[in-house]
């Protein structure tokens, strides 16, 4: 017998307690959508799938078990159970068993104010629950409510978004904030869980209740065994009164008059399961037997064991780069649909755009290249596959519409490609990860050393590099001449200019927000492409020479391979522990031969078609890095003295083709730029 466990993440000792329903002549294979998901290493087999919001999801998982003959499919995850309920009968139609029960018992859990509507209507106690703030307020009134209330999502998952609240204010705040919210009476008390299996005629079959005792991350982290005869008959109650197909988890919290109240329903394994197999419960080896069609007996009057403690504990797997690409090598290891990749704030990009597909097809991945951007005239939009038209970032509604855009068309990473962006998406990485997206981010320490330039400062003398003295106030007023100026927080050169007396240094220091005024550097000033693996760790740097800047973007440049600022890059990205894909660092080469770090910028650069075209090939490394490949790079394998000219290309459009521009003047866009090499554009003044 063959089982696929589906959203597998870290669920390892699901794994094993499978393969020991299945024995020895069985297999347990893993599915997910990242690659790094702990439980494969558990797995007689692993497949990679598509997100769960992948329009192809059920095809690709129907594919799979036909290819490879699965049995059984187990899903593990809260958004892929309505997908599956949908589509079950397609399953069974195929003599798969698909471990998931009837799409209304599925909308009941997932949707929390079914589950109050479903519990009043079974006569299964439950804490008094509205939808409006003003239904809230009169429930208070009349004293049917009392302090605290709980606001949480209708449809959440993990504890997520939930706010126990004390005053009006604070309701109407977290309401306000929460997304499909729903006002709750908090019930104090202890919580229990229970374990509820029942088989394929929806017959209750077991019944299994534990306390919890400590919470983390929204999971059950310690808990122990009870067989209260009132929680257990609360338990069976609730089985007989839904169609349970398989497992199903469920938490009530036992009231100060000993009533225990209905939170919610989630009808697949939960977290806590561990301690109900470790009582006896054994439901993988119950699915087994109703997958080979026998009849299970009802164990709902068996005595269960009490006082039997779950603890969790992390567990460190390792495992060697051998071993991760012979996983990668192997034929149920696999990637059937396309790569979607997403470019943000694509502006002028276009040779970027250009190089990221000729890669793809260099490497035979079917890629989708989406791009975004907040003006519809950004020429780089016309490149894509898909586009699509966002909030400019300073809305604060930029991240939200980003990541519905990914869920919605099962986005598989996103390369941001200037410096505002960064941030805010940093703060964010956690949601797009839940979706299955990875963010091409550095970390945000290293993202926050890169956008800020004290701390870009600080931290290169911390790390023992030289970089321009900042320099006082005191010395402002003593100094010399020339000096140079430059937003603390400024990107693509904006404000950014040498000084050379003091009635334009005080001129500048009033005009520009937040400037600082550093030293003067003679010397040619360079940028170096500097590429990191998703672990941080640095695998190739070059250095381009900036012979002409314009718009603080090079336009002419030369790729030079020079030992000294090679070296000192690839020690710069190493001390950094957290550069990911791209980082564009900025230096000046002295006259007397001294590297000179300036800036650092954790994006392409607006000169990396250079280091491209010479044979640094980045947009290869990271497609091979996204589809689990070693990137395929060689530290000096990039042709020295290749000269970059630029000149404008021209974009012709119909009004009609602007993608929901329209035929007006474009908008403006001052939180952004096209995203350029750095402190460049020195002008005199």
């Amino acid at each position: 017998m063959r089982v696929l466990l589906s959203s597998i993440g870290r669920r390892g000792y699901l794994v094993k307690y499978f393969k020991e329903a299945v024995g020895s002549n069985g297999e347990v294979w893993g599915g997910d959508c990242s690659r790094h998901a702990s439980a494969f290493c558990y797995c007689d087999q692993v497949v990679l799938l598509p997100p769960v919001t992948d329009e192809s999801y059920v095809d690709e998982i129907l594919a799979l078990c036909r290819r490879f003959g699965i049995d059984m499919v187990v899903p593990l995850i809260d958004p892929e159970l309505e997908i599956l309920a949908q589509k079950r009968q397609r399953f069974f139609d195929e003599g798969i068993m698909c471990v998931v029960s009837p799409l209304r018992t599925i909308e009941v859990g997932f949707d929390k104010y079914l589950t109050y509507q479903f519990a009043l209507a079974a006569g299964i106690p439950v804490p008094l629950t509205v939808l409006e703030v003003a239904q809230a307020e009169e429930h208070l009134a009349s004293g049917r409510f009392q302090w605290p209330l709980v606001v949480k999502p209708r449809k959440g998952s993990a504890s997520a978004n939930i706010t126990f609240c004390e005053t009006m204010e604070e309701l109407r705040t977290a309401y306000s904030t929460c997304p499909g919210p729903m006002v709750q009476e908090a019930v104090p008390g202890e919580e229990y869980g229970y374990d509820v299996f029942c088989d394929r005629d929806y017959r209750p079959i077991s019944v299994f209740c534990k306390r919890k005792l400590a919470m983390r991350a929204g999971e059950t982290d310690k808990a122990v065994s009870v067989d209260t005869p009132e929680l257990i008959a609360l338990g069976v109650k609730l089985a007989r009164g839904l169609d349970i197909y398989g497992p199903l988890d469920a938490d009530v919290k036992l009231g100060a008059d000993g009533t225990p109240k209905l939170l919610e329903i989630n009808p697949r394994f939960g977290d806590g399961y561990p301690c109900s197999h470790l009582c006896g419960a054994d439901f993988p080896r119950k699915l087994v037997a109703m997958c080979r069609g026998e009849r299970l007996a009802p164990e709902l009057d068996k005595p269960r064991p009490v006082g039997v403690y779950m603890f969790k504990q992390d567990e460190i797997i390792r495992r060697s780069q051998d071993a991760m690409d012979a996983m990668r090598d192997g034929e149920s290891f696999s990637r059937s649909r396309a790569l979607r990749l997403l470019f943000t704030s694509v502006g002028r990009r276009v040779a970027l755009l250009r190089e990221f597909r000729r890669a793809a097809n260099d490497l035979g991945v079917h890629m989708v290249l989406h791009a975004a951007d907040c003006q519809p005239t950004a020429p780089a939009l016309q490149m894509a596959d898909e586009r699509t038209l966002v909030p400019p970032i300073r809305t604060g509604q930029y991240v939200d519409s980003l990541l519905a855009y990914c869920r919605q068309h099962g986005i598989d990473a996103v390369v941001p490609l200037i410096d505002t962006e960064l941030r805010p998406l940093s703060e964010a990485q956690a949601r797009f990860a839940e979706s299955g997206v990875r963010l091409v981010l550095s970390s945000p320490e290293v993202i926050d050393i890169g956008l800020d330039k004290v701390r870009t400062h600080d931290f290169l003398l911390a790390a023992g590099f030289r970089t321009p003295h900042i320099l006082t106030p005191a010395e402002q007023a003593t100094t010399s001449f020339p000096v140079f100026l430059k937003p603390r927080d400024g990107s693509g050169s904006k404000g950014a200019c040498r000084i050379d007396s003091r009635q334009a240094l005080e001129y500048f220091l009033s005009t520009t927000q937040g400037a600082i005024v550093q030293e003067f550097l003679e010397g040619h000033e360079h940028t170096v492409d500097v590429f990191c693996d998703f672990g941080g760790r640095p695998l190739c740097a070059v250095p381009r020479r900036r012979h002409e800047v314009r718009g603080g973007e090079v336009s002419k440049g030369q790729a030079l391979h020079d030992d000294r600022i090679m070296r000192e890059s690839l020690r710069l990205a190493r001390a950094l522990k957290g550069g990911v894909g791209m980082l564009t660092i900025q230096c000046f080469l002295t006259p007397g031969g001294e590297v000179v770090f300036t800036e650092i910028n954790c994006r392409f650069g607006g000169g990396v078609p250079l280091s491209i075209r010479a044979g640094a090939d980045s947009p290869r490394w990271l497609l091979e890095l996204l589809v689990g490949r070693e990137p395929s790079v060689s530290m000096n394998g990039w042709q020295h003295g290749l000269y970059m000219l630029r000149y404008d290309e021209a974009v012709f459009l119909l009004p009609a083709e602007l993608g929901g521009g329209g035929a007006g003047a474009p908008t403006a866009r001052p939180d952004a730029t096209a995203g350029g090499d750095g402190a460049g554009n020195r002008c005199a003044v």
